[in-house]
């Protein structure tokens, strides 16, 4: 939380402490990357594509991550783009986010394995935006914790339903990552 709440990449880079880090992603199309309209502190979730399902998912541990900046295959940042003579600008080849070790592995993985796409989640004052961060560092919070006790899915009542029905809604709250039915099966 020692993080300021400034929207430069400078000052980003310049405060990172061990707590977070910062990784950049390639953004494969003009779409994937919100049509070069991502800004410094935009607030984003990655859809996560397999290639060869074609399966898209937003993963819970991405959901709310903060733009430090984006860059173009140049390797001029955001905020040092100027309009081309004219009137266009180049378009940003990856997006610089801050990250946790966790996300940070998970993004060098999916980068290598799948096509990522963002979705612009908020914008607005960075106050607000805190808010989307915060949550996100809640979801890996409550990952931890449920490590240290008895796991989810491992774990079900032998009734199962109301442990069913709990673990799909944490799926669909972006609370898990995954719901594994061959597991609740075999242990239901």
């Amino acid at each position: 939380d020692a993080l300021p709440i400034s929207n430069t990449a400078s000052d980003v880079f310049a405060s990172l402490d061990g707590t977070k880090v910062a990784v950049s992603v390639t953004i494969d199309t003009f779409a994937a990357g919100l049509s070069g309209k991502l800004e410094n502190g935009d607030v984003i979730s990655l859809i996560v594509v397999d290639k060869d399902t074609g399966k898209a998912t937003i993963p819970g541990a991405l959901k709310y991550m903060k733009v430090i900046t984006t860059t173009t295959s140049g390797g001029i940042d955001q905020d040092s783009i100027v309009k081309n003579e004219d009137g266009s600008y180049e378009i940003p080849s990856t997006v610089t986010l801050l990250a946790n070790t966790e996300q940070a592995k998970m993004l060098a993985k999916y980068e290598a394995d799948t096509t990522l796409t963002v979705a612009l989640v908020y914008r607005g004052t960075p106050e607000n935006a805190k808010k989307f961060l915060d949550k996100q560092d809640e979801y890996f919070l409550n990952l931890d914790s449920e490590n240290e006790g008895e796991s989810n899915t491992a774990n079900m009542s032998k009734s199962g339903n109301d442990d069913i029905i709990q673990r799909a809604n944490d799926i669909i709250n972006g609370n898990a990552d995954y719901y594994d039915v061959e597991e609740a099966v075999n242990n239901g």
